[in-house]
């Protein structure tokens, strides 16, 4: 049986950017397209391949036009990964897990 959304996503019109970061520092992403995003998760595309169940911390990049402040720390759970393209691209699929409280370590 298909699992339904509570919420539906939105395709992001303009770009908005996400950096990722594993607590054990062995994934340290920046940069990454944010396809669509809803109150529930995410989607964005990856050159690396991240394991389901996966939990990074989170920043979002949003356009100076948005006004929202930039530094939105949270915890996201990876649910999906599929490759897109050959050679490798992902589109990695994740819902909010709760607030990071450890703040991020940017690069």
């Amino acid at each position: 049986m298909e699992q339904r959304r509570i919420y539906g996503r939105v395709k992001t019109q303009e770009k908005i950017t996400c950096q990722v970061q594993k607590e054990d520092g062995s994934i340290n992403l920046s940069g990454l397209l944010v396809t669509d995003i809803s109150p529930a998760g995410f989607c964005f595309i990856s050159n690396e391949e991240i394991p389901k169940n996966t939990i990074l911390k989170l920043r979002l990049n949003f356009p100076v036009a948005y006004r929202i402040d930039n530094q939105f720390p949270s915890s996201i759970k990876v649910v999906y990964c599929s490759q897109i393209t050959h050679p490798k691209k992902f589109k990695v699929g994740c819902c909010y897990i709760r607030p990071s409280k450890g703040g991020f370590h940017g690069r």
